[in-house]
């Protein structure tokens, strides 16, 4: 797996850099713009995980599977 920029990642959504942001779990457009000029860089464990779902996004698109997005509840104080 080659290893991509972020900005390279984000071009490939088509989103801009808030819209991407927003899409990664919230990452603040300006964190996004700094990682993409070099004035600071994503830890390696967390640019490989945004290039994992980038990657997995696009097959999914590419294979008609648009992927469902989950949302899941905390259960604070219950017993499971």
């Amino acid at each position: 797996m080659k290893i991509k920029t972020i900005k390279e990642l984000r071009e490939m959504t088509g989103l801009t850099q808030e819209e991407f942001g927003k899409h990664m779990c919230g990452i603040p457009r300006r964190t996004v713009q700094s990682w993409e000029i070099g004035d600071r860089k994503p830890t390696e464990y967390v640019r490989g995980l945004i290039q994992y779902k980038v990657e997995s996004e696009k097959r999914e698109k590419e294979n008609g599977n648009e992927k469902t997005e989950v949302h899941h509840k905390s259960y604070t104080g219950s017993k499971i």
